[in-house]
């Protein structure tokens, strides 16, 4: 009322009240990047059983972007409505009257909004807690193997031909072994838990019908006692269980 008193325009008016909002979104999503900048390498350092890089909250330029297009429209959409509202009508002559009320419609719709908000709001953090609460289960799962001693060492499939995968990895776990305090390498197509699969389909001789996909993997002598799975019956393989053994 008095910006309007003194000759603003209601265009200069809505103008202000958007800046406002903006500056306010601005510092929630300044906030947020602070908190998640702070957390990042806490949550990337705490790594689940036999999980590996699904959990990356590092902060980059797409990040960034996306932060700063969620406050603008945030600033936008929340702003643009009060903004228009509140300059509409004669505001001077309303406050000269001493006029205070507010239509039914009006509240009904601010209460809503309220009541929508606080809503999601708790619908939000009681998921986010079940989420953490998960975690920490997770954590404390046996999931079978030795997750607290072990390092992996990947290699890229398409840097080795497969006729030398064989011979490389036993090149490498020959070098590692020899690395101090290493006890036990070997070598694995796929981890347990690692989010990978590989599979083979397998049917039955003079059926024209396909079988069902088989997950397999690839694994070097010692890989049990590697990764600490136990074994009950039978052998580990040796270096000679091999293509043509």
């Amino acid at each position: 009322a008095v910006r309007f008193a003194l000759g603003a325009s209601r265009r200069r008016v809505v103008q202000t009240l958007l800046t406002e909002g903006l500056l306010l979104a601005s510092l929630g999503g300044a906030t947020a990047l602070l908190l998640v900048t702070w957390l990042a390498p806490v949550m990337s350092a705490y790594g689940l059983p036999g999980l590996e890089g699904h959990v990356d909250l590092q902060v980059d330029l797409a990040l960034v972007a996306y932060a700063a297009g969620i406050t603008l429209v945030t600033a936008l959409v929340c702003g643009i409505t009060p903004a228009l509202r509140s300059t509409r009508g004669h505001i001077v002559s309303e406050i000269q009257k001493g006029g205070t009320r507010t239509s039914t419609s009006h509240l009904k719709l601010r209460h809503a909004f309220v009541v929508a908000q606080v809503a999601i709001s708790l619908f939000l953090l009681v998921i986010a807690s079940l989420f953490l609460r998960s975690l920490l289960r997770i954590a404390s799962v046996d999931p079978g193997f030795d997750v607290a001693h072990g390092v992996v060492v990947r290699v890229p499939a398409a840097s080795v031909s497969p006729g030398q995968q064989v011979a490389v990895s036993e090149q490498i776990a020959g070098r590692l072994r020899s690395v101090p305090g290493v006890r036990s390498v070997s070598a694995a197509m796929l981890i347990p838990l690692g989010n990978d699969l590989r599979g083979e389909r397998f049917s039955v001789k003079g059926s024209s019908e396909r079988g069902p996909r088989t997950y397999v993997n690839s694994v070097a002598p010692g890989y049990f006692d590697t990764m600490g799975i136990p074994l009950f019956r039978g052998r580990d393989f040796h270096a000679n269980d091999r293509v043509g053994a």
